[in-house]
């Protein structure tokens, strides 16, 4: 347990939202600016919203690269239930956080949800699964990104929210965006953070559409990327 704990510290960003550090790689989980806003921006507005806007669906199975605090999935089930879509949520984190750690972020209140079902991003039966409401239900891949075998045509939203190249360069590479792009069915979409040039010619080389927009305050860009 004392090196569990010692893997994470508790942060408080800039506009009051909580974040966590992974103090072995020295990475933020959420840009120190603003979890909650950069998370809204990135993947909810220019993620969910673009979706929903582009290919309107009433059923819509997301994958996220990197479940972390859970703050993404949270900010999918506000969202998604304004719009009664039923989503079925896919994330791959080798190393979840504990309950214990969870209930302190303090998403609760800022997010309006209620206790039990902030608990419920948290809370895993023994295959793995979260049932958050009868219409948004949560798989917990613990397995790592390189060696998941995902079924093809089945996903129609990516959150890669790795952590950065520089720290997790294996999950960045032309491999992991050939099996992203597998992954999606036609039209998908792909966000993230990062704008670095090399993680936009891998999504070219295999056949992404790829754009460069605006990113969340402290980063001048971001990329999303269509499979059309």
């Amino acid at each position: 347990m004392s090196i569990y704990r010692s893997m994470f510290q508790l942060a408080e960003t800039k506009d009051g939202s909580s974040t966590l550090i992974n103090t072995q790689l020295q990475q933020s989980y959420h840009s120190m600016h603003g979890a909650i806003q950069e998370s809204m921006h990135v993947f909810i507005k220019e993620g969910l919203l673009y979706y929903l806007e582009k290919f309107p669906n009433q059923n819509i199975e997301i994958f996220e690269m990197g479940y972390g605090t859970g703050l993404n999935a949270m900010l999918t089930y506000v969202e998604t239930s304004k719009h009664q879509v039923y989503v079925v949520y896919k994330a791959a984190e080798l190393f979840p956080i504990q309950s214990e750690l969870a209930k302190k972020l303090n998403y609760i209140d800022l997010l309006g949800l209620t206790e039990s079902q902030f608990t419920s991003f948290h809370t895993f039966d023994t295959k793995s699964f979260s049932y958050v409401s009868a219409n948004f239900k949560i798989e917990l891949l613990k397995t790592p990104f390189e060696i998941y075998q995902p079924t093809e045509n089945s996903i129609d939203l990516i959150y890669f929210d790795a952590f950065s190249p520089s720290a997790q360069p294996e999950l960045w590479t032309i491999e992991a965006m050939d099996k992203c792009y597998k992954m999606l069915r036609s039209p998908g979409v792909w966000v993230t953070y990062s704008a670095k040039g090399a993680v936009r010619r891998a999504l070219r080389e295999v056949g992404f559409q790829v754009q460069k927009i605006p990113g969340p305050p402290g980063k001048r860009e971001m990329l999303r990327a269509l499979k059309i």
